[in-house]
């Protein structure tokens, strides 16, 4: 019955995992020019489309793409797995902010555009 709770959750998990860059297909993609390299990361987001096409709005979209998959995978879970999951997510919010306070420190201002999700 362990694995029972986990069952609504495996095909997201499987489906993020497939939406993720395979070992061959790294490989391929150490060899693109930045522009194939581009198209080829905004063509495996799902829910998020970057603004522009620069490095910054695309790397912000993977983030923003990576939030909503966590708060969906939230969605699924009951019980000590929940509450598990939840203080995950506020050590992965707290590395958020060490970065960004270190990109302020650092007079790294154009990196705080990643921090803001919405």
């Amino acid at each position: 019955m362990f694995g029972f709770k986990y069952v609504a959750i495996y095909p997201k998990i499987m489906a993020w995992r497939n939406s993720i860059l395979r070992e061959n297909e790294l490989k391929e993609a150490l060899n693109l020019d930045l522009n194939e390299l581009k198209d080829l990361v905004k063509s495996k987001l799902k829910k998020v489309l970057p603004k522009n096409d620069e490095i910054i709005s695309i790397e912000k979209a993977i983030k923003q793409e990576e939030f909503l998959f966590l708060k969906s995978i939230e969605r699924f879970l009951y019980g000590n797995s929940k509450k598990f999951f939840k203080v995950w997510l506020k050590v992965y919010e707290v590395e958020n902010i060490k970065l960004a306070l270190k990109s302020i420190l650092l007079g790294k201002k154009e990196f705080l555009e990643l921090f803001a999700i919405f």
